[in-house]
C-alpha cells in the first residue's frame, strides 16, 4: 500500500454532528465518527512492516512523534524490553520530543485556530458583547511554520533511531542533534507563546495562574489582544448549561498498573471495535489537559464555578501548555542525568509508559496535547528466524475517547443543541454550527468536524453568505486545518490586510 493511499484513509475521516428537527422547537444531535482502524491494519501488512516507523512520521501531520513513541514503546514491550532500556540510549530524548510536540500543537490550536474561530464568530454577530481582537499584532506565520519544521526534523532523527537496534557513534550524534533542535524549539515556542498565547512568559503565567479568578481576570483583560483569552472570556459569559456529566480517565498513577495494561491490551486486540469506541469501567471517559490538571486549584475552581464544560476544557489547556513548556525548557537546559534517579523516572513515566501483559503483546500509553494515546501490538517471529515483527496493531487516540458513542462530544453537542431553536435557513444553520463548534473547541477533534441538517449538509454558498466570503482552510494529512505559509496569508482581526510572513 502506498503512502498516498494510507494518507487518503485519514483524509476521509471526520466527526459528524447530525442535527434533526424534532416535534418541538429544539433540534436533536447525534455525534458519530467515520474513523476506522484501517490505517493501523495497513501498518502491519507485510509490505509495510519494515517501514512502519517512518510511515508514522509521514502520515500523522499533527502528532508524528507521539505515534512513533507509542509504536516503539509497545513494540519493545512486546519483545521483553522496557522504556528504561531505551532511555539508557537516548537519556529521555523521546519524552522531551513528545512534550514539545504537544506544546507546538497547543500553540497552533490556541493561537491560530482560536483566532480563526473568534473572527468567524465576531463577524457573524455572536460575540457582540466582547471587544474585537483589534489590538492583536500580526501573527508571524513564518515563525509558526519554522516551529513545525523543526519538530519535523526531530521526527526525522527519531525515525532513524530504532531503539531495538544497536547504537554507535552515529546514533549518539543524532541524539545530540535532536536535543539541540529541541532546545531551539523550546526557545522559539516560548517567544511565540509570550506574544500570542499568554501575553507573558510561560514561567510567569504558570506561576501566577494559581486561582480560577486569576485565569478569569487574565481572559477579560486580554480579550482584545489574545485569541485564547478572547475565546475564554466569551465562554465565561455564556451560561453554564454545557457542563458535562462524564467521568474522567483515572489519574496517571492509577492506570500505570499491570492490571490496567492487561485489560486494555486485551480489549484493544480482541474486543472488536473497542479501539475506536473505548470505555473504562462501563462508561466513556474524558481525557486531556483537564483530566491531567483536575487537582490543580485554578482548574478545580473553574470546574466548581462553570462545571466540567468549555471553560474548564480551554483554560486547562492554556495553563498546561505553559507548565509543559516551562518544564521542558528547564529539563533541556540541564545535562541529562542518571535515568535511575527516581524523580526523573517519575517525570518521564508521566509522558510515556509501557507494559508487557503477555508474551508477544505490548501496550504503551503516551500523553499528548489532546489526551491519552495508546498503541497495542502483537509481535511474531518472522519465518526466517529474524527479529520479531509487529503483526497486529490497534490505536486508540484522544479523539476516540472524546468522541466515542455517548462520550464527551456527544453529550456536549446535545447540550448545545438544547440551547437553540431549530434554525430555519442556511444562514441560521451556519450560526448554529458556530455555536456548536465553540462548545466542542476544548475537545479538539484531530479530524474535521462536519454537520448534517436532516441528512443534508449546508451548501458552500450558504456558508459563504453567512461568513461574508471567508475561505475554508486547507487541510493537512490529518484532515485538520493546515498551518498557513507565507504564500497562504491569514487575516488577523484588527489588521486591514492579510498578515504575510
Amino acid at each position: 500500500m502506498t503512502t498516498s493511499a494510507i494518507s487518503a484513509m485519514m483524509d476521509e475521516a471526520a466527526i459528524c454532528v447530525a442535527l434533526k428537527r424534532n416535534a418541538g422547537k429544539r433540534p436533536s444531535a447525534c455525534v458519530s465518527s467515520t474513523r476506522t482502524n484501517a490505517l493501523a491494519r495497513a501498518m502491519t501488512l507485510p509490505a509495510n512492516r519494515g517501514r512502519a516507523r517512518r510511515l508514522f512520521t509521514i502520515v500523522y501531520g499533527l502528532c508524528p512523534v507521539a505515534h512513533l513513541a507509542a509504536y516503539d514503546s509497545a513494540r519493545m514491550a512486546a519483545c521483553g524490553l522496557t522504556v528504561h532500556d531505551r532511555r539508557g540510549k537516548d537519556l529521555g530524548l523521546l519524552e522531551e520530543a513528545v512534550r514539545l510536540e504537544a506544546v507546538t500543537e497547543n500553540l497552533r490550536v490556541l493561537v491560530l485556530e482560536a483566532a480563526r474561530l473568534e473572527r468567524e464568530c465576531t463577524l457573524s454577530g455572536l460575540l457582540s458583547t466582547l471587544p474585537r481582537l483589534t489590538a492583536m499584532a500580526a501573527v508571524d506565520m513564518r515563525a509558526f511554520g519554522r516551529l513545525r519544521a523543526r519538530m519535523a526534523q526531530v521526527a526525522g532523527h527519531l525515525a532513524s533511531l530504532d531503539p531495538m537496534l544497536p547504537w554507535g557513534d552515529a546514533e549518539r550524534a543524532r541524539v545530540e542533534e535532536a536535543r539541540a533542535t529541541l532546545k531551539i524549539v523550546a526557545q522559539e515556542a516560548a517567544g511565540l507563546g509570550s506574544r500570542f498565547l499568554w501575553g507573558m512568559t510561560p514561567e510567569t503565567f504558570a506561576l501566577t495562574m494559581t486561582e480560577g479568578n486569576a485565569l478569569s481576570t487574565w481572559a477579560n483583560e486580554n480579550a482584545a489582544t489574545l485569541p485564547a483569552a478572547h475565546l475564554l472570556a466569551g465562554l465565561m459569559q455564556d451560561n453554564d448549561a454545557l457542563a458535562l456529566d462524564i467521568p474522567m480517565l483515572p489519574e496517571r498513577s492509577e492506570y500505570l498498573t499491570d492490571d490496567f495494561a492487561e485489560e486494555f491490551s486485551y480489549r484493544m486486540l480482541v474486543d472488536a471495535g473497542f479501539d475506536l469506541s473505548p470505555f473504562w469501567q462501563g462508561t466513556p471517559r474524558l481525557t486531556g489537559a483537564v483530566a491531567r490538571l483536575r487537582a490543580v486549584p485554578a482548574v478545580k475552581e473553574l470546574m466548581v464555578r462553570h462545571g466540567l464544560g468549555p471553560v474548564a476544557l480551554v483554560a486547562s489547556r492554556v495553563l498546561e501548555c505553559a507548565v509543559m513548556l516551562s518544564a521542558a525548557a528547564a529539563s533541556l537546559q540541564t545535562k541529562p542525568g542518571d535515568i535511575d534517579d527516581h524523580d526523573r523516572e517519575v517525570e518521564l513515566n508521566s509522558i510515556i509508559w509501557s507494559a508487557r501483559p503477555e508474551t508477544g503483546v505490548g501496550i504503551s500509553f503516551v500523553e499528548t496535547a489532546r489526551g491519552l494515546l495508546t498503541h497495542a501490538v502483537r509481535v511474531s517471529r518472522a519465518a526466517d528466524g529474524s527479529a520479531p515483527e509487529v503483526t497486529e496493531l490497534r490505536i486508540t487516540s484522544p479523539t476516540e475517547w472524546q468522541f466515542s458513542p455517548n462520550g464527551a462530544g456527544q453529550r456536549m453537542a446535545c447540550l448545545a443543541a438544547k440551547q437553540m431553536d431549530y434554525p430555519e435557513g442556511e444562514e441560521a444553520r451556519g450560526l448554529a454550527e458556530l455555536r456548536i463548534r465553540r462548545a466542542l473547541f476544548g475537545l479538539d477533534a484531530c479530524v474535521p468536524v462536519t454537520f448534517l441538517w436532516n441528512g443534508q449538509s449546508q451548501t458552500a454558498e450558504g456558508r459563504a453568505a453567512m461568513m461574508g466570503g471567508i475561505d475554508e482552510p486547507s487541510q493537512d494529512d490529518d484532515g485538520r486545518a493546515a498551518a498557513r505559509t507565507a504564500a497562504d496569508p491569514l487575516f488577523i482581526p484588527g489588521n486591514p490586510e492579510p498578515a504575510h510572513a
